[in-house]
């Protein structure tokens, strides 16, 4: 039986080397190599011209045979019929039993070499490498071998062929079946693992979207609470400074109403860069939906102060945006909470919610603080409720 000659596994018969007879070494990357005799002898190779009759009979009747052959491999691999097997997978195998079978028997008699149809019938077995298990192809494979020895004794016999020459060819297939097996194996473990490995991805990538805005691959909500708490925990240990930003942008909506939601969502992205490019790596940019952004810093210092970083972050924004063949610029709003003891991830964005609207409402590209937003006066009580109600 022959196996895929194209696609991700490749398998074919192995004839003897003009050499030593033996199986060509040479293999594709996986299954049995084509033989050198196979590749390059012409139509009627010069070293088996003067051959003798019993080895051009023999490879007669196993071309004769290539039909037996077939069927009986489809019998001992589904000893029960292959009615209920897909009818392409059953033509395949029983194509590829024939094909390999005559090119046994070519061999024998210094006949042609593979054609390219017969290529292009055994490479359609690479469609079966998604569809048919690993241990069926085996079974497949080990019928046509030992089909193929019962009909070459049984040839061998009727025509009075010398044991020399049955066990010659027994040697060759056997040898180039074992070959094959393994490399088949070593091929589909390489299939299983490459599965393995888009899985993974496939598992990474979705777990992403799990975790980040769909529209600027920023965290989202939930990986933003993640991190606080975790940024809480680690705070508390280690005694280190920690604050929320959050970050309300402030035209967007004029914007995004005159030229267009596409427009809306470039400047979300370009907006979300920037953002990024304001603040370290170490720290977190997450965006909460709409034109709201919160930023989450660990191990803040002199230098990198609460009030400094909402200046770089309303300095970053507040640089003209390219969008379209035109430039549009807008501002942004950010209210700082600073971590306290007993904060949780939803204390902490309440009171920079709080301060960020205390902030606007001073007027566009301002910052302020949790501290004084809360102080007497301000915010207004009723904004004071949504942001109780929104992040407790």
């Amino acid at each position: 039986m022959t196996f895929p000659t194209t696609g991700p596994c490749q398998y074919a018969v192995v004839a003897p080397t003009e050499e030593d007879r033996a199986p060509e070494t040479r293999a594709v990357r996986c299954g049995a190599a084509l033989p050198r005799s196979a590749l390059q002898r012409p139509a009627i190779d010069a070293d088996y011209v003067g051959m003798d009759d019993h080895r051009g009979a023999l490879g007669k009747a196993l071309i004769a045979r290539a039909d037996d052959v077939a069927s009986a491999v489809l019998m001992t691999v589904w000893p029960l019929g292959a009615a209920d097997v897909d009818s392409e997978v059953r033509d395949l195998i029983a194509e590829a039993d024939r094909v390999g079978t005559r090119l046994i028997g070519r061999w024998l008699t210094g006949g042609p070499s593979m054609s390219e149809e017969e290529r292009q019938q055994t490479g359609a077995l690479g469609a079966l490498i998604d569809r048919v298990p690993l241990d069926d192809l085996i079974k497949a494979y080990l019928a046509w071998r030992d089909v193929l020895f019962a009909v070459l004794v049984e040839e061998a016999a009727r025509l009075e062929t010398s044991a020399d020459l049955v066990a010659e060819v027994r040697a060759v297939v056997s040898r180039s079946s074992d070959g094959s097996i393994v490399r088949m194996a070593r091929c589909y473990e390489e299939e299983r693992r490459s599965l393995h490995d888009e899985l993974d991805a496939e598992r990474a990538k979705l777990a992403h979207l799990v975790l980040h805005d769909s529209l600027t691959g920023l965290a989202n909500r939930v990986l933003l609470f993640d991190r606080i708490e975790h940024a809480l925990r680690a705070a508390s240990r280690n005694q280190g400074a920690l604050a929320i930003f959050f970050v309300d942008l402030d035209g967007f909506k004029a914007i995004n109403d005159r030229l267009g939601h596409d427009a809306g969502d470039q400047l979300l992205m370009d907006a979300s860069a920037r953002l990024r490019e304001a603040v370290r790596d170490s720290d977190t940019v997450a965006r909460l939906g709409g034109d709201e952004f919160v930023v989450l810093c660990e191990g803040l210092d002199e230098v990198h102060r609460p009030t400094v970083v909402a200046e770089r972050i309303i300095i970053s924004l507040s640089r003209p945006f390219l969008l379209g063949a035109g430039e549009v610029s807008i501002s942004a709003s950010v209210g700082i909470a600073a971590a306290g003891g007993g904060d949780g991830p939803g204390d902490l964005l309440m009171r920079a919610d709080i301060a960020m609207y205390t902030a606007k409402r001073c007027g566009p590209g301002r910052h302020e603080t949790a501290a004084v937003a809360l102080g007497a006066g301000s915010p207004p009580r009723s904004y004071a409720r949504i942001a109780r109600r929104r992040w407790g």
